[in-house]
Protein backbone atom coordinates (compact mmCIF):
# COMPACT_ATOMS: atom_id res chain seq x y z
CA UNK A 1 0.00 0.00 0.00
CA UNK A 2 1.50 3.31 -1.14
CA UNK A 3 1.94 6.01 1.50
CA UNK A 4 3.09 9.54 0.71
CA UNK A 5 4.59 11.92 3.29
CA UNK A 6 2.88 15.33 3.29
CA UNK A 7 3.31 18.45 5.43
CA UNK A 8 0.30 19.72 7.37
CA UNK A 9 -0.51 23.33 8.21
CA UNK A 10 1.34 23.31 11.55
CA UNK A 11 4.54 22.07 9.86
CA UNK A 12 4.37 18.49 11.12
CA UNK A 13 4.17 15.57 8.69
CA UNK A 14 1.45 13.04 8.02
CA UNK A 15 0.90 10.17 5.58
CA UNK A 16 -1.49 10.18 2.63
CA UNK A 17 -2.86 6.91 1.22
CA UNK A 18 -3.93 7.45 -2.43
CA UNK A 19 -5.71 4.10 -2.56
CA UNK A 20 -8.08 5.17 0.24
CA UNK A 21 -7.87 8.91 -0.42
CA UNK A 22 -7.24 9.41 3.29
CA UNK A 23 -4.67 11.10 5.52
CA UNK A 24 -3.49 9.62 8.80
CA UNK A 25 -4.06 12.99 10.51
CA UNK A 26 -5.87 16.26 9.98
CA UNK A 27 -4.21 18.29 7.21
CA UNK A 28 -4.64 21.34 9.44
CA UNK A 29 -1.98 20.01 11.77
CA UNK A 30 -0.95 16.44 12.58
CA UNK A 31 0.82 17.26 15.84
CA UNK A 32 -1.79 19.85 16.83
CA UNK A 33 -4.60 17.32 16.34
CA UNK A 34 -2.85 14.55 18.29
CA UNK A 35 -1.92 16.91 21.12
CA UNK A 36 -5.47 18.22 21.46
CA UNK A 37 -7.43 14.99 21.00
CA UNK A 38 -5.16 12.27 22.33
CA UNK A 39 -3.30 14.12 25.08
CA UNK A 40 -5.40 17.11 26.21
CA UNK A 41 -8.85 15.56 25.81
CA UNK A 42 -7.83 11.98 26.55
CA UNK A 43 -4.76 11.33 28.66
CA UNK A 44 -4.96 14.47 30.77
CA UNK A 45 -8.67 13.87 31.41
CA UNK A 46 -7.99 10.45 32.90
CA UNK A 47 -8.02 10.45 36.72
CA UNK A 48 -6.01 7.22 36.89
CA UNK A 49 -2.65 7.50 38.64
CA UNK A 50 -1.26 4.89 36.24
CA UNK A 51 -3.34 4.98 33.05
CA UNK A 52 -3.39 2.04 30.67
CA UNK A 53 -3.66 2.99 27.03
CA UNK A 54 -4.54 0.79 24.08
CA UNK A 55 -4.18 2.29 20.61
CA UNK A 56 -5.72 0.20 17.85
CA UNK A 57 -4.16 1.53 14.68
CA UNK A 58 -0.76 2.66 15.93
CA UNK A 59 -0.27 4.51 12.63
CA UNK A 60 2.75 6.80 12.58
CA UNK A 61 3.40 6.49 16.30
CA UNK A 62 2.80 10.20 16.86
CA UNK A 63 0.27 9.59 19.64
CA UNK A 64 2.71 7.26 21.40
CA UNK A 65 5.51 9.80 21.16
CA UNK A 66 3.36 12.61 22.60
CA UNK A 67 2.24 10.24 25.37
CA UNK A 68 5.88 9.62 26.28
CA UNK A 69 6.55 13.37 26.36
CA UNK A 70 3.52 13.89 28.62
CA UNK A 71 4.53 10.98 30.88
CA UNK A 72 7.95 12.52 31.46
CA UNK A 73 6.51 15.99 31.97
CA UNK A 74 3.81 14.86 34.43
CA UNK A 75 5.93 12.10 36.02
CA UNK A 76 3.12 9.55 35.55
CA UNK A 77 3.72 5.89 34.81
CA UNK A 78 1.71 5.01 31.72
CA UNK A 79 1.23 1.50 30.34
CA UNK A 80 0.94 1.90 26.57
CA UNK A 81 0.02 -0.79 24.03
CA UNK A 82 -0.19 -0.12 20.30
CA UNK A 83 -1.43 -2.49 17.58
CA UNK A 84 -0.95 -1.91 13.86
CA UNK A 85 -1.92 -4.16 10.95
CA UNK A 86 0.29 -2.24 8.50
CA UNK A 87 3.38 -1.08 10.45
CA UNK A 88 5.71 1.51 8.94
CA UNK A 89 9.30 0.75 8.07
CA UNK A 90 11.87 2.60 10.17
CA UNK A 91 13.01 4.69 7.21
CA UNK A 92 9.50 6.20 6.87
CA UNK A 93 9.39 6.88 10.60
CA UNK A 94 12.67 8.78 10.37
CA UNK A 95 11.44 10.78 7.37
CA UNK A 96 8.32 11.86 9.23
CA UNK A 97 10.66 13.71 11.57
CA UNK A 98 8.68 13.42 14.79
CA UNK A 99 11.71 12.21 16.76
CA UNK A 100 15.37 13.20 16.55
CA UNK A 101 18.16 10.59 16.35
CA UNK A 102 19.20 11.14 19.97
CA UNK A 103 15.60 10.79 21.11
CA UNK A 104 15.21 7.58 19.11
CA UNK A 105 18.15 6.02 20.96
CA UNK A 106 16.75 7.12 24.32
CA UNK A 107 13.34 5.66 23.47
CA UNK A 108 14.92 2.34 22.48
CA UNK A 109 16.69 2.07 25.84
CA UNK A 110 13.56 3.00 27.80
CA UNK A 111 11.39 0.60 25.82
CA UNK A 112 13.76 -2.26 26.53
CA UNK A 113 13.50 -1.55 30.26
CA UNK A 114 9.69 -1.31 30.11
CA UNK A 115 9.38 -4.59 28.22
CA UNK A 116 11.42 -6.33 30.91
CA UNK A 117 9.27 -4.90 33.71
CA UNK A 118 5.76 -5.07 32.30
CA UNK A 119 3.75 -8.23 31.68
CA UNK A 120 0.01 -7.75 30.91
CA UNK A 121 -2.53 -9.61 33.04
CA UNK A 122 -6.27 -10.04 32.84
CA UNK A 123 -6.99 -6.74 34.62
CA UNK A 124 -5.09 -4.91 31.92
CA UNK A 125 -7.12 -6.41 29.08
CA UNK A 126 -8.56 -3.63 26.91
CA UNK A 127 -11.27 -3.55 24.32
CA UNK A 128 -10.47 -2.66 20.72
CA UNK A 129 -12.35 -1.21 17.79
CA UNK A 130 -11.85 -0.58 14.09
CA UNK A 131 -8.49 0.80 12.99
CA UNK A 132 -7.45 4.37 13.73
CA UNK A 133 -9.83 4.69 16.71
CA UNK A 134 -8.22 4.83 20.13
CA UNK A 135 -9.70 4.36 23.61
CA UNK A 136 -8.32 5.07 27.06
CA UNK A 137 -8.83 2.27 29.55
CA UNK A 138 -8.94 3.48 33.16
CA UNK A 139 -8.78 0.39 35.37
CA UNK A 140 -8.68 2.39 38.59
CA UNK A 141 -12.00 3.08 40.26
CA UNK A 142 -13.31 6.61 40.27
CA UNK A 143 -13.29 8.13 43.74
CA UNK A 144 -15.74 10.52 45.34
CA UNK A 145 -18.45 9.83 42.77
CA UNK A 146 -21.75 11.08 44.11
CA UNK A 147 -24.94 9.77 42.55
CA UNK A 148 -28.19 8.36 43.87
CA UNK A 149 -28.76 4.63 43.98
CA UNK A 150 -31.97 2.79 43.25
CA UNK A 151 -33.27 1.94 39.78
CA UNK A 152 -35.46 5.02 39.34
CA UNK A 153 -32.68 7.46 40.23
CA UNK A 154 -29.80 5.64 38.56
CA UNK A 155 -30.99 6.61 35.12
CA UNK A 156 -30.90 4.50 31.95
CA UNK A 157 -28.23 5.04 29.30
CA UNK A 158 -28.66 3.67 25.76
CA UNK A 159 -25.27 2.93 24.18
CA UNK A 160 -25.28 2.77 20.38
CA UNK A 161 -22.06 1.37 18.92
CA UNK A 162 -21.52 -1.16 16.13
CA UNK A 163 -18.36 -2.61 17.66
CA UNK A 164 -19.37 -5.20 20.24
CA UNK A 165 -16.17 -4.89 22.28
CA UNK A 166 -16.47 -1.12 22.58
CA UNK A 167 -20.14 -1.44 23.54
CA UNK A 168 -19.13 -3.89 26.24
CA UNK A 169 -16.37 -1.57 27.47
CA UNK A 170 -18.76 1.39 27.71
CA UNK A 171 -21.48 -0.67 29.38
CA UNK A 172 -19.11 -2.17 31.93
CA UNK A 173 -17.59 1.25 32.62
CA UNK A 174 -21.00 2.83 33.29
CA UNK A 175 -22.85 -0.12 34.85
CA UNK A 176 -21.85 0.69 38.44
CA UNK A 177 -23.65 4.03 38.26
CA UNK A 178 -26.36 3.63 35.62
CA UNK A 179 -28.68 1.11 34.02
CA UNK A 180 -27.50 0.43 30.47
CA UNK A 181 -29.07 -0.71 27.21
CA UNK A 182 -27.20 -1.65 24.03
CA UNK A 183 -27.82 -1.23 20.30
CA UNK A 184 -25.55 -2.04 17.36
CA UNK A 185 -26.77 0.72 15.02
CA UNK A 186 -29.31 3.52 14.69
CA UNK A 187 -32.22 1.32 13.66
CA UNK A 188 -31.70 -1.01 16.62
CA UNK A 189 -31.59 2.04 18.89
CA UNK A 190 -34.95 3.30 17.61
CA UNK A 191 -36.46 -0.12 18.32
CA UNK A 192 -35.07 -0.01 21.88
CA UNK A 193 -36.65 3.41 22.38
CA UNK A 194 -40.10 2.03 21.56
CA UNK A 195 -40.09 -0.27 24.58
CA UNK A 196 -37.78 1.44 27.09
CA UNK A 197 -37.61 4.71 29.00
CA UNK A 198 -34.16 6.15 28.32
CA UNK A 199 -32.55 9.13 30.04
CA UNK A 200 -29.49 9.69 27.83
CA UNK A 201 -28.21 8.25 24.55
CA UNK A 202 -24.53 7.81 23.73
CA UNK A 203 -23.93 7.05 20.06
CA UNK A 204 -21.06 6.48 17.69
CA UNK A 205 -21.22 8.23 14.30
CA UNK A 206 -19.91 5.72 11.77
CA UNK A 207 -22.22 2.68 11.90
CA UNK A 208 -23.91 0.43 9.33
CA UNK A 209 -27.65 0.54 8.51
CA UNK A 210 -28.20 3.92 10.24
CA UNK A 211 -25.33 6.14 11.40
CA UNK A 212 -25.25 8.31 14.50
CA UNK A 213 -26.07 11.58 12.71
CA UNK A 214 -29.25 10.13 11.17
CA UNK A 215 -30.15 8.57 14.51
CA UNK A 216 -29.76 11.88 16.33
CA UNK A 217 -31.81 13.70 13.70
CA UNK A 218 -34.56 11.08 13.96
CA UNK A 219 -34.62 11.31 17.77
CA UNK A 220 -34.74 15.11 17.84
CA UNK A 221 -37.49 15.32 15.20
CA UNK A 222 -39.77 12.83 16.95
CA UNK A 223 -42.08 14.30 19.59
CA UNK A 224 -41.84 11.07 21.64
CA UNK A 225 -38.06 11.22 21.96
CA UNK A 226 -36.90 14.80 21.31
CA UNK A 227 -36.42 15.44 25.05
CA UNK A 228 -33.73 12.74 25.39
CA UNK A 229 -30.16 14.17 25.48
CA UNK A 230 -27.83 12.70 22.85
CA UNK A 231 -24.05 12.51 23.30
CA UNK A 232 -22.09 11.80 20.12
CA UNK A 233 -18.87 9.85 20.56
CA UNK A 234 -16.71 9.95 17.43
CA UNK A 235 -13.22 9.76 16.00
CA UNK A 236 -14.27 12.42 13.47
CA UNK A 237 -12.80 15.45 15.18
CA UNK A 238 -12.89 18.19 12.53
CA UNK A 239 -14.92 21.26 13.49
CA UNK A 240 -17.29 20.66 10.55
CA UNK A 241 -18.03 17.13 11.81
CA UNK A 242 -18.71 18.39 15.33
CA UNK A 243 -20.94 21.17 13.99
CA UNK A 244 -22.89 18.66 11.90
CA UNK A 245 -23.66 16.65 15.02
CA UNK A 246 -24.62 19.69 17.07
CA UNK A 247 -26.74 21.13 14.27
CA UNK A 248 -28.96 18.03 14.13
CA UNK A 249 -29.59 18.40 17.85
CA UNK A 250 -26.82 16.56 19.69
CA UNK A 251 -26.39 17.86 23.23
CA UNK A 252 -22.66 17.10 23.38
CA UNK A 253 -19.89 15.83 21.11
CA UNK A 254 -17.02 13.90 22.67
CA UNK A 255 -14.01 13.15 20.44
CA UNK A 256 -12.20 9.83 20.58
CA UNK A 257 -10.04 8.84 22.34
CA UNK A 258 -12.14 9.29 25.45
CA UNK A 259 -11.97 8.63 29.17
CA UNK A 260 -14.85 6.92 30.94
CA UNK A 261 -14.44 9.46 33.75
CA UNK A 262 -15.24 12.31 31.35
CA UNK A 263 -18.31 10.56 29.94
CA UNK A 264 -19.53 9.71 33.43
CA UNK A 265 -19.15 13.32 34.59
CA UNK A 266 -21.04 14.66 31.57
CA UNK A 267 -23.89 12.20 32.12
CA UNK A 268 -24.08 13.11 35.81
CA UNK A 269 -24.11 16.83 35.01
CA UNK A 270 -26.94 16.41 32.50
CA UNK A 271 -29.01 14.33 34.92
CA UNK A 272 -28.29 16.66 37.84
CA UNK A 273 -29.35 19.73 35.84
CA UNK A 274 -32.57 18.03 34.80
CA UNK A 275 -33.31 16.83 38.33
CA UNK A 276 -32.86 20.30 39.80
CA UNK A 277 -35.17 21.77 37.18
CA UNK A 278 -37.88 19.20 37.94
CA UNK A 279 -37.51 19.84 41.67
CA UNK A 280 -38.09 23.57 41.11
CA UNK A 281 -41.09 22.81 38.90
CA UNK A 282 -42.59 20.47 41.53
CA UNK A 283 -42.46 23.20 44.18
CA UNK A 284 -44.37 25.69 42.04
CA UNK A 285 -47.86 25.87 40.53
CA UNK A 286 -46.48 27.76 37.55
CA UNK A 287 -46.31 25.85 34.28
CA UNK A 288 -43.82 27.80 32.17
CA UNK A 289 -42.91 25.75 29.07
CA UNK A 290 -40.02 28.00 28.05
CA UNK A 291 -38.29 27.42 31.41
CA UNK A 292 -38.66 23.68 31.70
CA UNK A 293 -38.05 22.50 28.12
CA UNK A 294 -34.83 22.29 26.11
CA UNK A 295 -36.19 22.36 22.56
CA UNK A 296 -38.91 24.03 20.50
CA UNK A 297 -40.94 20.84 19.98
CA UNK A 298 -41.30 20.17 23.70
CA UNK A 299 -42.05 23.82 24.41
CA UNK A 300 -44.82 23.85 21.80
CA UNK A 301 -46.24 20.56 23.10
CA UNK A 302 -46.35 21.85 26.67
CA UNK A 303 -48.00 25.11 25.62
CA UNK A 304 -50.65 23.16 23.72
CA UNK A 305 -51.20 20.89 26.73
CA UNK A 306 -51.73 23.89 29.01
CA UNK A 307 -54.18 25.47 26.54
CA UNK A 308 -56.21 22.26 26.24
CA UNK A 309 -56.53 21.90 30.02
CA UNK A 310 -57.47 25.57 30.39
CA UNK A 311 -60.14 25.19 27.69
CA UNK A 312 -61.61 22.33 29.76
CA UNK A 313 -60.89 23.84 33.17
CA UNK A 314 -64.52 23.57 34.39
CA UNK A 315 -65.28 20.27 32.66
CA UNK A 316 -65.83 17.73 35.43
CA UNK A 317 -65.80 14.89 32.89
CA UNK A 318 -62.46 15.90 31.37
CA UNK A 319 -60.25 12.80 31.65
CA UNK A 320 -56.74 11.76 30.67
CA UNK A 321 -58.27 9.79 27.77
CA UNK A 322 -59.89 12.93 26.38
CA UNK A 323 -56.72 14.90 27.11
CA UNK A 324 -54.65 12.42 25.07
CA UNK A 325 -57.18 12.46 22.24
CA UNK A 326 -57.07 16.24 21.99
CA UNK A 327 -53.24 16.09 22.05
CA UNK A 328 -53.32 13.53 19.19
CA UNK A 329 -51.36 11.07 21.29
CA UNK A 330 -52.04 7.73 22.90
CA UNK A 331 -52.72 7.85 26.63
CA UNK A 332 -49.48 5.98 27.42
CA UNK A 333 -47.36 8.21 25.16
CA UNK A 334 -48.85 11.35 26.69
CA UNK A 335 -48.15 10.03 30.18
CA UNK A 336 -44.54 9.15 29.32
CA UNK A 337 -43.93 12.45 27.54
CA UNK A 338 -45.30 14.62 30.35
CA UNK A 339 -43.44 12.51 32.88
CA UNK A 340 -40.20 13.06 30.97
CA UNK A 341 -40.68 16.83 30.61
CA UNK A 342 -42.33 17.74 33.92
CA UNK A 343 -41.81 14.74 36.18
CA UNK A 344 -45.61 14.49 36.57
CA UNK A 345 -48.29 12.18 35.22
CA UNK A 346 -51.05 13.45 32.93
CA UNK A 347 -53.58 13.59 35.78
CA UNK A 348 -51.14 15.54 37.99
CA UNK A 349 -50.49 17.94 35.12
CA UNK A 350 -54.23 18.59 34.73
CA UNK A 351 -54.58 19.24 38.45
CA UNK A 352 -51.59 21.58 38.55
CA UNK A 353 -53.15 23.77 35.85
CA UNK A 354 -56.52 23.65 37.63
CA UNK A 355 -55.10 24.59 41.02
CA UNK A 356 -53.10 27.41 39.47
CA UNK A 357 -56.40 28.82 38.19
CA UNK A 358 -58.05 28.12 41.56
CA UNK A 359 -55.45 30.22 43.40
CA UNK A 360 -56.08 33.11 41.00
CA UNK A 361 -59.84 32.90 41.49
CA UNK A 362 -59.57 32.66 45.30
CA UNK A 363 -57.11 35.54 45.41
CA UNK A 364 -59.56 37.76 43.49
CA UNK A 365 -62.03 37.50 46.42
CA UNK A 366 -65.02 37.39 44.08
CA UNK A 367 -65.96 33.73 44.57
CA UNK A 368 -66.66 31.30 47.38
CA UNK A 369 -64.67 28.08 47.79
CA UNK A 370 -67.64 26.07 46.51
CA UNK A 371 -67.92 28.26 43.41
CA UNK A 372 -64.20 28.01 42.68
CA UNK A 373 -64.23 24.24 43.08
CA UNK A 374 -66.93 24.00 40.42
CA UNK A 375 -65.13 26.49 38.14
CA UNK A 376 -62.00 24.32 38.08
CA UNK A 377 -63.74 20.98 37.44
CA UNK A 378 -64.56 19.57 40.92
CA UNK A 379 -68.09 18.45 41.81
CA UNK A 380 -67.27 18.25 45.53
CA UNK A 381 -65.95 21.23 47.45
CA UNK A 382 -64.64 19.01 50.27
CA UNK A 383 -62.65 16.88 47.83
CA UNK A 384 -61.43 20.07 46.18
CA UNK A 385 -60.22 21.35 49.58
CA UNK A 386 -58.36 18.10 50.29
CA UNK A 387 -56.62 18.14 46.91
CA UNK A 388 -55.94 21.88 47.17
CA UNK A 389 -54.06 21.38 50.42
CA UNK A 390 -51.97 18.64 48.83
CA UNK A 391 -50.89 20.84 45.92
CA UNK A 392 -50.80 24.30 47.52
CA UNK A 393 -49.90 23.43 51.11
CA UNK A 394 -52.93 24.84 52.87
CA UNK A 395 -56.74 24.73 52.77
CA UNK A 396 -58.58 27.13 50.42
CA UNK A 397 -59.94 29.14 53.38
CA UNK A 398 -56.41 29.54 54.76
CA UNK A 399 -55.17 30.60 51.33
CA UNK A 400 -57.83 33.32 51.16
CA UNK A 401 -56.76 34.67 54.56
CA UNK A 402 -53.11 34.74 53.48
CA UNK A 403 -54.03 36.47 50.23
CA UNK A 404 -55.84 39.20 52.13
CA UNK A 405 -52.77 39.73 54.26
Amino acid sequence: MERIIERTDDGSATLFVPELNEHYHSTKGARTESQHIFIDMGLKASPAATPRVLEIGFGTGLNAWLTLEEAERSRRNIHYTGLELYPLDWQTVEQLGYISSDEQLTIHRKQTTINEQFTPNEEEQAYSTNSKEMYFIDTEKMENVSIETGDKKRGTILIVEDNQEIRHYLCSGLADLFNTLEAGNGEEALEKLKDNEVDIIITDVMMPVMDGIKLCKNIKQNIRTCHIPVIILSAKTDIKDQLEGLQVGADDYIPKPFAIAVITSKIQNMMRTRRHMLERYAKSLEVEPEKITFNAMDEELLKRAVNIVEENIDNIEFSTDEFAQKMNMSRSNLHLKLKAITGESAIDFIRKVRFKRATELLKSGRYTVAEVSSMVGFNSSSYFATCFKKYVGCLPTEYIKKAKG
